[in-house]
């Protein structure tokens, strides 16, 4: 989310259901035009701490 929309109610919502919301700073609706690096810090921040799906596949 970007620091600018909140506070958002469905971002409320989706914590309670125990979905990580990341708050980019400095940015509105548009994450990786107002702020690109700290979007893909967020996402690379996300993925790294993503499980793997499938068994063989794991990160190294």
């Amino acid at each position: 989310m970007g620091e600018l929309s909140l506070p958002d109610p469905d971002a409320e919502t989706v914590v309670a259901f125990g979905v990580p919301v990341t708050e980019i700073p400095g940015a509105g609706h548009n994450l990786m035009l107002d702020n690109p690096d700290g979007f893909a810090a967020a996402l690379a921040h996300a993925l790294a701490d993503a499980p793997t799906s499938r068994p063989g596949h794991e990160r190294t």
